[in-house]
């Protein structure tokens, strides 16, 4: 069984610390968030463009699945966060790549670097029209995140 990756809209906050109850916070989101599940990594490798997409942890691509890692945090399925002011950038990068319909995700997949595409044929994940149901939601949620002024939370369950 291996990691699920999930993101949670919460409060607008500038640090995790600032979002005082984070269980009553990702609870009110369930009906919000985004379910990656395993896919996640399959969406991050299209994002970045990267057969590694977890080298570089300063991206937009990085940020918007993975979140500003959270080091110390006494709960370890919390990994990423999310502020606010990020959120705007995703959500403005996001709605830039036009991954909003199939053939715009289409396109930045059949753009990806052979490395890339070779990563995700190795990991049976060489199907777009899958991998881009994942990266609808993960459109939706920054969508809703950022018209509701939210932060993000991202879960590793």
């Amino acid at each position: 069984m291996g990691v699920e990756m999930n993101l949670y809209p919460v409060r607008k906050a500038h640090r995790i610390e600032e979002i005082d109850d984070l269980t009553a916070e990702i609870s009110k989101a369930k009906d919000s968030a985004a379910y990656l599940y395993k896919i996640y990594h399959d969406v991050l490798i299209v994002l970045q463009n990267a057969a590694d997409p977890y080298e570089d942890e300063d991206t937009l691509a990085y940020k918007a699945v993975m979140g500003n890692y959270i080091p110390d945090r006494p709960e370890s399925h919390y990994v990423g966060f999310v502020p606010f002011e990020e959120v705007k950038a995703i959500f403005q990068w996001l709605q830039e790549l036009k991954i909003e319909t199939p053939e715009g995700f289409k396109n930045l997949y059949d753009h990806c670097s052979e490395e890339a595409k070779e990563e995700l044929i190795s990991i049976s994940s060489d199907d777009w029209e899958h991998i881009y149901s994942y990266a609808e939601m993960l459109l939706r949620v920054y969508t809703y995140a950022h018209k509701h002024e939210c932060s993000m939370v991202v879960l590793a369950e």
